[in-house]
């Protein structure tokens, strides 16, 4: 079935390297540009949802900020 709305699944994946939690300024970069993305589609879509887009906005930027702090640092 194809569909033609925004949505999200999510699995954690944790990595560690020598006992330290392993950081790729590049992969957050691609990670934040990709959620600002989605928040502009979440934004500009006409569904309906009830309200629920503010909800999805909101959790998309919990994770942008997660992923801007990844961004700052090496390996920790």
């Amino acid at each position: 079935m194809l569909d033609n709305y925004v949505y999200a699944t999510t699995s954690p994946i944790y990595v560690t390297v020598g006992g330290k939690k392993a950081r790729s300024p590049e992969d957050a970069k691609y990670f934040v540009a990709w959620i600002e993305r989605m928040i502009d589609t979440t934004q500009n879509i006409r569904i309906g949802i009830g309200g629920g887009e503010r909800v999805c906005v909101g959790r998309l930027a919990e994770g942008k900020r997660v992923f801007e702090g990844c961004g700052e640092r090496k390996m920790s």
